[in-house]
């Protein structure tokens, strides 16, 4: 990827759970992929707003689940 604007952090064990985060302009938005066979559990803030999900009740995102959320603004990270 030609930007230095994505982040790929590691937050989760599962290899198979992909996780990257997308900053620009001062603003952050994260994508997590559950490709795996299991549930996972993932942190969330108040703050934090879900733009799109499929697969996700509450904090627990499915397996074959995506969760693309909003983390706000760099200074809140």
């Amino acid at each position: 990827m030609r930007e230095q604007n994505f982040h790929f952090p590691a937050d989760y064990e599962n290899p198979r759970v992909i996780q990257l985060q997308k900053m620009g302009w001062g603003e952050t938005l994260e994508v997590i992929v559950n490709s795996s066979d299991e549930d996972i559990e993932i942190a969330r803030d108040k703050d934090n707003k879900i733009m799109f999900s499929r697969n996700l009740e509450g904090d627990i995102l499915h397996r074959n689940g995506v969760c693309i959320r909003y983390l706000g603004s760099r200074k809140n990270i």
